[in-house]
């Protein structure tokens, strides 16, 4: 099983690949600016997708539930939409944290789920309006506790997927239309640096089904579709970060026949260009989310083949960190967050016994 948002992974695509290092061997692990990562015990919820922090004390996880870190310890906090699954959340303050997903109370017209923690509870947000069928929130930024995106997905009356797009301005959640290229669109991460600058990144598929990235940006008024350079087929992208204008990360991953290898491309306010990432042993190697705190330090996370795959960018390079995988049959890191110098990640561990997945909690501090 891949990340969540690996599952375009799945695919095989016959192109030629880019902008990636293969490595036959396993290779040497680097010394991470955080002391590596080690698994912090919670409690267990099946799954988590995502983790944000407010500070090193207060941190969200989001998935199959809710846990909150208060400095010496995770707990379940209660869901008020326990059906719902939410696939990311972003922290503010202590009392302004927000999460996305989807309700799979109703199977056949899931709809997105947006939900706002006030300082002592978790409240839904009723959306003013939903198109289609199966609608999905992936992700959601905040550039302010007045200025924010969340962006997804959601199912049309003619079967096609379309991309999902909701502004947040303080008061209300309003539908705002995005661009689609092809017959399947997905938008899987979003970063709002201010309310005229806004990256959204995913895939999107055309007639032949072959899937292509997918970057969108918000310049105030609209959105409008960014081509990358050299952009090839069997390439998605699942998160986006960035520290300023200049200075934006997307990851993902490039299937080929050869196997499947993380990407990371990098905006430097001129143009988006590919950096060379590393795969771990398996053939099948994914970015599921990253976090940058600053240009010389980036992480990205995921899993390769049955592990967890946790990588960071110095300035000048990718170089794969030591990840803890307490699963005997697989583990993978679907989400990145934290403050710098004290990161977290979260994900699932598969075991044979108990058989099943359970949910996976890793810190990387000091």
């Amino acid at each position: 099983m891949t990340g969540l948002r690996g599952f375009l992974a799945l695919f095989v695509f016959p192109i030629a690949v880019v902008g990636w290092a293969a490595v036959p061997d396993a290779p040497a692990a680097a010394t991470a600016p955080c002391g590596g990562w080690t698994q912090v015990r919670a409690p267990d919820v099946h799954l988590l997708d995502d983790v944000s922090a407010a500070s090193s004390s207060d941190v969200w996880a989001v998935g199959w539930a809710i846990e909150h870190w208060d400095g010496s310890a995770w707990t379940v906090v209660p869901n008020p939409q326990p059906s719902a699954t939410l696939f990311a959340t972003t922290a503010l303050s202590s009392s302004d944290a927000w999460a996305v997903g989807t309700d799979n109370d109703a199977p056949q017209n899931q709809r997105a789920v947006v939900e706002h923690w006030t300082g002592s509870a978790w409240k839904v947000i009723t959306l003013p309006s939903q198109p289609g069928s199966f609608a999905v929130l992936e992700d959601v930024s905040m550039s302010s506790s007045s200025d924010g995106w969340a962006v997804g997905s959601s199912v049309a009356q003619d079967s096609s997927t379309r991309t999902l797009t909701y502004h947040w301005d303080g008061v209300q959640w309003t539908l705002v239309p995005s661009p689609n290229v092809g017959k399947i669109d997905r938008l899987l991460g979003v970063l709002s640096l201010s309310p005229s600058d806004v990256w959204a990144v995913g895939s999107f598929e055309g007639r032949t089904l072959i899937v292509h990235p997918l970057v969108e940006h918000w310049n105030g008024s609209a959105w409008s579709v960014v081509k990358l350079p050299g952009q090839v087929g069997g390439t998605y992208l699942t998160r986006i970060t960035g520290s300023s204008s200049s200075d934006v990360w997307a990851v993902g991953s490039i299937r080929s026949g050869e196997g499947t290898m993380p990407v990371a491309e990098h905006w430097d306010g001129t143009v988006w260009s590919a950096t060379a990432t590393i795969g771990g042993t398996g053939q099948t190697n994914v970015f599921n989310d990253v976090l940058e705190s600053s240009p010389n330090d980036v992480w990205a996370v995921g899993d390769s083949a049955t592990l967890t795959l946790a990588e960071h960018w110095d300035g000048s390079a990718w170089s794969i960190v030591p990840s803890a995988n307490p699963g005997d049959l697989s583990d993978a890191l679907s989400g990145v967050g934290g403050v710098p110098g004290d990161l977290w990640a979260v994900g699932f561990d598969a075991t044979s016994s108990p058989r099943g997945d359970h949910s996976l909690i890793e810190r990387c501090s000091g």
